[in-house]
């Protein structure tokens, strides 16, 4: 080999060299001037080095020279190179390795690089699938992960979440199914896990509230029975009514409202993404409409006629039944009585009072002038009387004097007006005759 002449520098140099401080050496002996060395190169040939991954055996680095100089080693990265060309892995990463040797006064400095990867170990990562019902908080999978040795690892693992549409998910709260990845990582190792938490859907009861409407009114609406609906759990945030529908039915099967009464009103089209709803029924009650009842004024003044007496009502609308309530009384004998009149239909409701007022029935009385001698006896006129069916009635005479005194029981000879009257509370009338007492011979 041909030599230079040339002043080597008085230092001694590390034949150790790890991390950084190979750059800044091989840049040392880069510097013009400050080391003097011969102009020879010196070839040095290293073998690739295959990647790594954390926890891997010590290795060599197989590496030559075509001159005598020493080959010198260092490490930057995670791997520390003794000054033989093992390498010892300490960590995950990129590493570079550099093989120099140092100039003299023939040789020049020569260096060479090679770079590998060590991959970061795997660790067993262990997790199970998870299936709770919603209840409105965010669920979670935790793992535990070990090393290659089974030694568990002390730092936790973490968990991130897709949906059934790929979609990431931070807190996975409501129902459904979502892939969970349950990861280790630190500087030197790492793995994960994939397993399933299904948050099943919730029971919830929908019950629909008891409403009511006036007969031939409309329905209530379904926002009035949205309105109306009470839920257990009371999460009724958490369902949509928006195709809320009410069947109603009386009995048994479903009908259309019409009469009044109560229907059982059973709700359907609740829908909830995070509750299975079991819709009950509410109801529905249909009052009776207010109608008017009017008295006709003719027909509370009537006349005893053996019969009970009612008097006449018209209805609005028209043709409603009518019934007459006279509390305790009957109303067929000659008086007054209160009376009200209640309308009586499935559909309508009124009433209203009055008085009934039944006068007596007049009957015509019989009764003929009588003329008698005076004997010291009384005398008397007998009227007589007969209802509509035909039955005697009482009939009381009365009489009065030629000076119109009242005369109990006409003796003495005079003239007398006889007034025979019918004594009945259903019935009047009267008849007027003489009786004459004439003296005796």
């Amino acid at each position: 080999m041909k030599k230079t002449n040339g002043t080597k520098l008085g230092t001694t140099f590390k034949r150790f060299i790890t991390g950084t401080l190979v750059i800044a050496t091989a840049m040392l002996f880069a510097f013009p001037g400050e080391v003097l060395a011969g102009d020879t190169v010196q070839n040095i040939t290293v073998q690739n080095i295959p990647n790594k991954t954390y926890g891997d055996a010590d290795f060599q680095v197989t590496a030559s020279t075509d001159s005598p100089n020493k080959l010198n080693y260092a490490a930057q990265g995670p791997a520390r190179i003794d000054e033989t060309g093992k390498i010892v892995i300490t960590g995950a990463g990129d590493v570079k390795v550099f093989v120099y040797q140092l100039g003299d006064a023939t040789y020049k400095f020569a260096s060479v690089s090679k770079t590998f990867t060590i991959a970061k170990a795997a660790v067993t990562v262990t997790a199970v699938d998870k299936t709770v019902v919603y209840d409105g908080n965010a669920q979670e999978i935790e793992g535990t992960a070990a090393d290659t040795d089974g030694n568990a690892l002390s730092a936790p693992t973490t968990t991130s979440y897709v949906d059934a549409g790929n979609n990431a998910v931070l807190n996975p709260t409501n129902a459904g199914t979502y892939t969970a990845t349950v990861s280790y990582s630190d500087d030197n190792q790492s793995g994960s896990k994939q397993v399933t938490l299904t948050i099943d859907k919730a029971p919830l009861t929908a019950t629909l509230g008891n409403l009511s409407k006036i007969y031939d009114a409309a329905n209530p609406s379904a926002a009035d029975w949205a309105g109306s609906l009470t839920f257990v759990p009371n999460d009724a945030s958490a369902v949509d009514t928006t195709n809320l529908s009410v069947a109603y039915s009386q009995g048994g099967g479903n009908i259309a409202v019409g009469n009044a009464g109560s229907y059982v009103a059973t709700p359907s089209g609740l829908t909830s993404s995070n509750y299975t709803i079991t819709h009950a029924a509410g109801s529905l009650t249909v009052s009776k409409k207010a109608a008017t009842v009017t008295l006709d004024v003719n027909s509370l003044t009537q006349t005893y006629n053996g019969n009970n007496l009612n008097p006449t009502a018209v209805t609005d609308p028209v043709g409603l039944n009518v019934t007459f309530d006279y509390g305790t009384a009957t109303p067929k004998n000659a008086g007054s009585y209160a009376v009200t009149a209640n309308i009586q239909d499935t559909n309508y409701t009124g009433s209203v009072d009055g008085t009934l007022t039944i006068g007596k029935a007049t009957v015509v009385v019989t009764a003929a002038n009588s003329g008698v001698d005076y004997d010291g006896d009384p005398k008397s006129i007998t009227g007589t009387a007969t209802d509509a069916a035909n039955n005697a009635l009482k009939v009381v005479t009365t009489y009065k004097d030629s000076n119109g005194a009242t005369v109990a029981s006409p003796t003495n000879a005079g003239t007398y007006t006889a007034t025979a009257a019918v004594d009945d509370v259903n019935h009047s009338g009267s008849k007027e005759a003489t009786l004459t007492i004439n003296k005796a011979a």
